[in-house]
């Protein structure tokens, strides 16, 4: 039978929200890497930064408590929550994104950026703890600060990132490397591409993307008229991104795929509810959703805050987000059971905390280390207490 379990990583930052990657999904490789902000001591006048957090079930004996360097990622300050993926081709490689200052100083804060770490363990001489400099990615002086960028992984030495410009349009980046060959691992280093500005403006809030083939890319966003847009991409076709079609009123959208031409995608409604688009690459034209296009709600969704989701097999996926009332709900579709349509919301994770008092979480982060295997991240606080750092784990 499966169990949830629950445990408290650490101290967190209030008002940020945690960044979860999995290294080796599916050979037996798995890296559950967090990322967190680390908030400077009051008055120190010191830069907010990212910490890292990792587990490791692979090594012997395995690492099953959460480690920690014991010092922030070195670079800048951070201006953002991050976003992490990891390389389809080699689990030694993990990119983290996040807005900051990348020349940061006491007299002067510099310009906002997107900035990157490059973990290349092995890789490169002289990198301390396998972190590569940080870098900042070009033409991305004209990110948002406070929205968090978004990254996605499709093919062997392939990452696209994305993120909010002040322009209120969605910036493009593109990594195409070489894919990465035993005995000669510093061929895979390469830079960014980019950026590109996705057609059409007005957007809002941090994009979604997810792949659901090699090549193929689809983008989401809210824009300021409360319509959630849809870009996409198909490298087959020699498309570049296609305008942006509406999908309905939703803002804070997240996307995931559990199979070729499969694409799920959930975002808040006007009411704070959480709705669900789907699209099964049998609708014509290719970028429809649910044929009429019309979402439906998940029962339970009310007064809740953006959704998370991610995928462990084939008509598997489950959902996550945190309502007004302190609970993180959980639901869940697995066509290989027979649950085609969703569960009710599952609300028993709030209660393994100890304390059982939560008043707030922050936006959840979820990520799959193989079959049946979840894990789930969320900043919470609690009456009189810090901010804390929670994980629930479910096998």
């Amino acid at each position: 039978m499966a169990l949830w379990a629950f445990e408290t990583v650490g101290p967190a930052v209030p008002g940020t929200a945690p960044a979860l990657a999995v290294r080796g999904f599916g050979n037996g490789a798995s890296i559950i890497n967090e990322f967190d902000g680390v908030q400077p001591p009051f008055g120190s006048g010191d830069p907010s930064n990212l910490e890292e957090n990792w587990k490791d079930p692979t090594v012997n004996p395995p690492i099953t408590t959460w480690q920690n360097f014991g010092a922030a990622l070195a670079g800048p300050n951070v201006l953002s929550a991050p976003a992490a993926v990891s390389r389809l081709d080699n689990a030694g490689r993990l990119y983290v994104f996040a807005i900051g200052n990348l020349d940061w100083n006491r007299r002067s804060s510099g310009p906002v950026s997107l900035i990157y770490w490059n973990w290349a363990a092995g890789l490169l001489t002289g990198a301390t703890d396998g972190w590569v400099p940080t870098v900042s990615l070009p033409g991305s002086a004209g990110a948002v600060a406070n929205v968090p960028p978004v990254a996605v992984a499709w093919a062997a030495g392939r990452v696209d990132v994305f993120a909010l410009s002040t322009s209120n349009t969605v910036l493009h980046w593109w990594l195409t490397e070489a894919p990465w060959t035993p005995g000669n691992p510093g061929s895979s280093l390469g830079t960014f591409n980019g950026p590109e500005t996705l057609k059409g403006s007005g957007v809002t809030g941090k994009p979604a993307a997810v792949s659901w083939a090699p090549g193929r890319l689809d983008v989401f966003a809210g824009a300021t008229n409360g319509n959630l847009l849809h870009w996409w991409f198909d490298q087959s076709n020699n498309w570049p991104f296609a305008a942006s079609e509406t999908l309905g009123q939703a803002s804070s959208p997240c996307a995931v795929s559990w199979g070729p031409s499969r694409l799920d995608v959930f975002a808040n409604s006007p009411n704070n509810g959480i709705v669900h688009w789907w699209y099964d690459g049998s609708l014509q034209p290719i970028q429809s959703f649910n044929g009429s296009g019309q979402p439906a709600t998940l029962g339970g969704s009310n007064n809740c805050g953006p959704p998370a989701a991610v995928s462990w097999g084939p008509g598997r996926f489950d959902v996550f987000a945190c309502n007004s009332q302190g609970q993180l709900l959980h639901w869940w579709q697995d066509r290989g059971s027979g649950t085609v349509g969703l569960s009710a919301p599952d609300t028993s994770l709030a209660s393994l905390q100890p304390s059982g008092n939560t008043v707030q979480f922050s936006p959840p982060a979820c990520a799959s280390a193989g079959v049946n295997k979840l894990e789930v991240m969320a900043t919470a606080a609690l009456p009189n207490t810090p901010y804390i750092l929670d994980h629930w784990t479910w096998s």
